[in-house]
């Protein structure tokens, strides 16, 4: 499509041409329907351009426009053929302002979605800490009920008490030690206590090897086998029958026996009144059980042995006993060194 610009150009071309024709024209050369052609084009170039830049312009600029030179209409055209935008913007009416229950319904929506954002915030940490809580809580309760158990158990429970008295002569026959203690085991808790396994072994010390320490240690370690060896035992009704009740108690007799290598690898000089001499040491475990637990209880001691046969020796040394020489059981004493109960 041309647009005013084009149209113009034409007019005045057309216009040129005619108005040469019309001067140079002569009785010899002049040819007038040439020249009446172009004034014809012209006159449609014009108008055509006309007409084009008035459906193309809005009526506020047309009736505004005017009535001026050919030239001055095509200015025109051309002005406003390139500002539609802005005449399309300039029509739209403006908005009004919020009116103040706009405002606040406004303020209030903004309001209630904040808060159901945070509604919805504390929902979801709440959901999220449900799980947290309950196994926390689990924890909780389950320590609780583990120490309301113990300590249930540790009042309700049997509790084993473990004393030893001499039961025959301690004698050395083939260069062995043999003796007898009878272990006595006490109920004083408050629960029967049933399948009562005692255990006891006679070992021995020289001076030099002999501590305080060094009988417990073998004490834990024996009273460890003592409860592997209860497994293999604890169906035999010899076992499982023994029962104790609160308050009562069972005699358990042991024949004790030191081998001879242990004897003479702890023998030492104990004098010119002892002679050749050892430090017996008696150790020992009762394993149990109640009814109302699967758990076995142990009762571990040392006791000490000394004699009282000889008033020459010193109390110092009545511990230590001469290999060969046969102490009556009634001159035998035993003293506690060391027991542990769990």
């Amino acid at each position: 499509m041309l647009g005013c610009r084009g149209f113009e150009s034409l007019r005045h071309t057309s216009l040129f041409i005619s108005e040469k024709d019309v001067s140079s024209s002569s009785p010899h050369n002049s040819d007038e329907p040439r020249g009446l052609f172009c004034i014809l084009a012209s006159t449609l170039a014009f108008l055509l351009g006309w007409s084009l830049s008035k459906r193309g312009a809005p009526p506020l600029h047309e009736s505004n426009q005017p009535q001026g030179t050919t030239h001055a209409q095509s200015k025109a055209g051309q002005s406003m053929s390139v500002m539609p935008i802005r005449v399309v913007i300039d029509s739209v009416p403006p908005t009004n302002p919020p009116t103040d229950e706009e405002k606040a319904k406004k303020k209030a929506d903004q309001t209630a979605r904040r808060l159901h954002n945070r509604l919805q915030t504390a929902a979801t940490l709440i959901s999220l800490g449900l799980p947290v809580t309950s196994v926390l809580l689990w924890i909780v309760t389950k320590k609780s009920a583990d120490t309301a158990s113990r300590q249930l158990e540790m009042i309700d429970r049997p509790w084993i008490k473990v004393g030893v008295r001499s039961w025959v002569d301690l004698t050395f026959p083939s260069g062995n030690i043999s003796w007898g203690a009878v272990v006595r085991t006490e109920n004083t808790g408050h629960s029967v206590a049933n399948a009562i396994y005692p255990r006891a072994k006679l070992i021995v010390f020289s001076a030099s090897t002999y501590s305080l320490d060094e009988p417990r240690r073998q004490a834990e370690k024996f009273c460890a086998d003592v409860a592997h060896t209860f497994e293999s035992v604890k169906n035999n009704p010899g076992v499982w029958g023994d029962s104790v009740l609160p308050g009562d108690y069972l005699e358990f007799p042991e024949n004790l026996v030191a081998p001879p290598s242990d004897v003479n690898g702890a023998s030492f000089d104990g004098g010119s009144s002892l002679g050749k001499s050892i430090i017996p040491v008696l150790i020992g475990c009762v394993e149990y059980h109640y009814p109302s637990s699967d758990k076995p209880h142990r009762t571990q001691f040392v006791y000490g042995l000394s004699h009282i046969d000889d008033p020459v020796v010193p109390e110092a040394g009545r511990v230590f006993f001469s290999i060969g020489k046969t102490i009556p059981k009634d001159k035998m004493q035993l003293f506690e060194q060391s027991v542990f109960a769990d």
